[in-house]
């Protein structure tokens, strides 16, 4: 058994037994832009503010999502290594055809699973690396009231910015798994995320960028140039 992953084939382990329930987890990489992009272009359209300070506001909320990216990998999809270990052995043990949530010991070890324990123990299944609109509406909508409360009339093209750092994140986090990254940075960033998955699960949680990394010193830095080929993410 890997110590990392269960497969980084692309495939993947049944999750629910509902299959009504089981088809909400698979999204196809294009389905955030579909429903986000709109959005966001209503957003710059109606936002009250001058060109020149809508921009500003709209590079300072991908700022924030830059630290949102990281905060949200390290400390909420993340968990402690023995709830990460014990999901590891169970999806391990059971035949991919048999729900892994009924078979969690725990709320803590059926949350890490349903949110990111998932896509650790299958990196390169492609139909699992964003998250469900089912999941993903609600907590936009809540960043929303809270980016309101913070930027009051900066709040359309602030929020607009971190939306397009979130579509960013996961177009970045598709390519890194299923395709040669074409530029030196898209190699790094690449090389980066998949030392994170197969190397050190407490290092690199930054995926479109290292800048939180490095200055919380979570930033396993650039030491092997290259990657294993059992390891580079890109089955598909």
């Amino acid at each position: 058994m890997n110590e990392y992953f269960v497969s980084n084939r692309n495939e993947s382990v049944r999750m629910f037994r509902p299959d009504w329930m089981e088809k909400t987890t698979y999204v196809h990489p294009l389905v955030p832009h579909v429903i986000y992009v709109p959005l966001i272009i209503f957003l710059l359209w109606t936002s009250p503010l001058s060109i020149g300070a809508s921009v500003m506001w709209f590079l300072i909320g991908l700022l924030v999502w830059t630290l949102i990216e990281y905060l949200l990998h390290r400390f909420a999809f993340h968990a402690p290594d023995e709830v990460m270990d014990k999901v590891h052995e169970i999806v391990a043990g059971l035949p991919v055809d048999e729900a892994v949530v009924p078979n969690m010991p725990s709320l803590r070890h059926t949350i890490y699973f349903l949110f990111h324990g998932v896509h650790h123990e299958y990196p390169s299944d492609a139909r699992r690396l964003v998250m469900p609109p089912v999941a993903s509406i609600p907590m936009a909508f809540v960043v929303w009231l809270v980016f309101l409360l913070v930027f009051g009339t900066a709040a359309r093209p602030a929020f607009a910015g971190m939306m397009i750092g979130y579509l960013i994140y996961d177009s970045t986090h598709f390519l890194v798994h299923h395709y040669s990254m074409p530029t030196k940075f898209g190699k790094f960033i690449k090389r980066q995320h998949m030392r994170h998955h197969f190397k050190d699960p407490d290092k690199d949680y930054g995926v479109s960028s290292p800048l939180w990394d490095v200055i919380f010193r979570t930033f396993s830095g650039d030491r092997n140039r290259t990657t294993p080929k059992t390891e580079v993410g890109t089955g598909a």
